[in-house]
């Protein structure tokens, strides 16, 4: 818009590949040429880049590189935090035959909104390679969310909502907590307040206490996601269709309550997965809609930059994953039927698990987690909670 004085022709023009083959044909040949000039040269710079970082003979992790090149150019192109997109993408790389489970960091980031829970995993990495001071002070950072949580504004019965802020402290009007955005917007990304007052990924413990406690948070939380309505016209507080709220049915964990989360992962597969062309509730976002699925079915979900797995509802008798090194890690759901989605005890091993989470680790090293199946509710994983920044230690 500013190399020729006017507003491109397409609003969401931020894919090259797919733009330049949309110019060609109207006419608009110096969009096309300044795009193609422009991808052209990130993807050499990028590879050139790329190819420096790569272990000697490690040649796959180069074609790794280069396949996930043009993700990064869109990003960059489009505004999207792109740098910090090929930053993380770069380092992953470089990471990858060195420090895998660092790697693994680094593309875990990519799996989530670059601006979304970024602080906290990036105070883990530094801790992870030495750096204590840098480990505190993005720690801290990570709790600058609560400078736009609106302690006095009330919706739908609850107070308490991330609210847009200026520069001068005072916060955005008008406003509601159904306003959502896309690209551009001057509140939120792909979500609403309903959504980003329930998405602190890095401390939901601290969001609990915030949002009045367990139970009002739990209260909370059926609100949300039991909303009726069409999203896109302002009218339903919960997308299932967008990243952001990819966690909130796994947040009741943190509230001592994984029997709603059960309830919860089984009822929006149920609703808004099917087969066919529209399958999927949301673009797929490079797998993250169908990703989502998977772990769904398969019983546990990711907490994106940590280490940490949320235990679910699987839809699956048996999942075996096969790891590094001929390892494996099996699922299995005992009693499983349609009717007996909660999860009331679980065996990690042939050892009693009495929480509602995994760490890494646990999964890497290969075993077997068994999750006993019924049609009612236990007391099971109500007190061993998932870590959360607030009580890191």
């Amino acid at each position: 818009s500013r190399l020729f004085g006017q507003p491109l022709p397409f609003h969401n023009w931020g894919y090259p590949p797919f733009s330049l083959l949309l110019y060609w044909p109207l006419g608009q040949m110096p969009y096309f040429w300044a795009l193609a000039v422009w991808t052209v040269g990130l993807f050499a710079a990028f590879a050139w880049t790329a190819s420096r970082l790569v272990a000697p003979g490690q040649r796959w992790a180069m074609t790794l590189a280069l396949a996930c090149a043009p993700a990064c150019l869109v990003n960059t192109f489009g505004g999207q935090n792109g740098f910090l997109t090929a930053s993380l993408m770069l380092g992953g790389v470089y990471l990858l035959d060195r420090r895998p489970i660092l790697a693994g960091v680094l593309f875990g980031l990519l799996t989530i909104k670059p601006q979304l829970g970024l602080v906290l995993p990036l105070a883990l990495l530094a801790r992870a390679l030495g750096h204590e001071e840098e480990y505190k002070k993005y720690l801290s950072r990570s709790a600058n969310w609560k400078n736009l949580w609106d302690k006095s504004f009330s919706d739908g019965g609850f107070s308490g909502f991330i609210r847009p802020r200026h520069r001068d402290g005072s916060w955005l009007e008008p406003f509601t907590a159904m306003d959502n955005g896309t690209w551009g917007g001057k509140n939120f990304y792909e979500g609403n307040s309903w959504t980003y007052s329930t998405f602190v990924p890095q401390d939901v413990a601290g969001l609990i206490a915030l949002s009045g406690g367990p139970e009002t948070f739990v209260r909370r939380m059926d609100a949300f996601l039991s909303s009726q309505g069409d999203y896109d016209a302002g009218n339903c507080r919960y997308d299932v269709g967008n990243e952001p709220g990819f966690l909130a049915p796994y947040l009741y964990i943190w509230a001592g309550r994984p029997d709603k989360t059960d309830e919860w992962v089984r009822a929006i597969i149920a609703k808004y997965y099917k087969t066919g062309l529209s399958g999927l509730p949301g673009n797929d976002d490079s797998g993250a809609m169908s990703s989502w699925y998977a772990f769904g079915q398969m019983g546990f979900f990711p907490n994106a930059g940590q280490d940490v797995y949320l235990i679910g509802s699987p839809a699956w008798a048996e999942t075996t994953l096969h790891l590094a090194g001929g390892k494996t890690f099996t699922v299995e759901a005992k009693n499983l039927s349609k009717g007996n989605l909660y999860v009331v005890a679980a065996t990690l091993n042939g050892k009693p698990l009495n929480r509602a989470w995994l760490h890494h680790d646990e999964i890497a090293a290969g075993g077997r987690l068994q999750l006993t199946m019924s049609d009612k509710p236990a007391h099971w994983a109500e007190y061993d909670l998932p870590p959360s920044s607030s009580t890191a230690q």
